[in-house]
């Protein structure tokens, strides 16, 4: 489900935009969890505190802190947000650019433009969800990059997902999870171990160590293997550079 935030001093104009959103993405066959706000303060609190959203629709003319200010000093926190200005102001488009807008709407042609400015909003989400892993821990829903996740082990009857930091327990089982992974860039090891090639450090004949120096198996019969998967993985993001 598509989560997505509007903010707008003015509460009218807030509920105008949801339902323009709301209906036309209900007439496409999906689903999205619309909340509206009405002052900057409040959505950034809830940014910081952690809330994500896939999409954002933001005013620029607001009182005390306006859309671009609030648009810049989230930046970092929005890289995983797609941010949209809809603004009655269009002599500000170009100090819109401070925050790296993803689009630029005139608020009296929101109803009009929304339906074309959707086909590239749809590209893109679909561009950028296709770089994340989405699992439960617990009774937690956590949406990661693949490329900050190191490996992920088969402990008996658990499975554990290690960052850098981190470790995650996972209710999915160790294959499905295995198989969601295998074209993010990660290589089956050993039957217990699936690793991202991006923390290899080197490959051994018994083992392979990472980056932090964390060592583990690789499976009697895969060396081979593993090996060429993970050269021919470099070569695919050289050739990208």
């Amino acid at each position: 489900m598509l989560k997505i935030a509007i903010c707008d001093d003015e509460a009218a104009a807030v509920s105008v935009e949801k339902n323009i959103l709301r209906e036309d993405l209900v007439a496409r066959g999906l689903s999205a969890e619309i909340t509206g706000y009405t002052d900057a303060e409040t959505l950034e609190d809830v940014i910081k505190a952690g809330s994500h959203y896939d999409l954002l629709l933001l005013d620029i003319d607001m009182p005390r802190k306006d859309g671009i200010e609030l648009g810049t000093e989230l930046h970092e926190l929005l890289q995983d947000t797609l941010l949209i200005y809809v603004s009655g102001r269009p002599e500000r488009v170009f100090d819109s650019f401070k925050a790296r807008p993803f689009r630029f709407i005139r608020k009296p042609m929101l109803e009009q433009e929304w339906p074309i400015i959707w086909q590239d909003v749809e590209k893109e989400l679909k561009r950028r969800q296709a770089s994340f892993f989405v699992f439960t821990s617990k009774s937690n829903q956590i949406r990661m990059k693949s490329e900050a996740i190191a490996y992920v082990e088969a402990l008996r009857k658990k499975q554990i997902l290690h960052t850098e930091k981190e470790e995650y327990e996972l209710n999915d089982g160790f294959e499905s999870v295995a198989a969601e992974l295998e074209g993010f860039g990660f290589i089956r090891i050993h039957r217990s171990y699936i690793v991202n090639y991006r923390f290899i450090h080197s490959i051994n004949r018994t083992d392979v160590e990472l980056d932090d120096g964390t060592i583990l198996p690789i499976g009697r019969s895969k060396h081979q293997a593993v090996s060429q998967e993970f050269h021919r993985l470099v070569q695919r993001e050289l050739s990208k550079a």
